[in-house]
């Protein structure tokens, strides 16, 4: 990677790779399919607030 000089420098990037577990997406390829779709993972709960929330939040490990 260049130096940054403070010129604006333009050009192409590539994502080499990517994992990713969110509300209603356990991997990229379900992430990706409700990015297509338009779905929303988030629920309107009881009293009018929105959650979002991670199956077997309990087994998750971040490292």
């Amino acid at each position: 990677m260049a130096p940054n000089n403070g010129a604006q420098q333009t050009g192409d990037i590539a994502i080499v790779g990517m994992s990713c577990r969110l509300p209603g997406a356990p991997g990229v390829d379900e992430f990706w399919g409700l990015l297509t779709s338009g779905r929303s993972a988030v629920a309107q709960q009881p009293g009018g607030s929105r959650l979002g929330a991670l199956e077997n939040a309990a087994g998750f490990d971040a490292a």
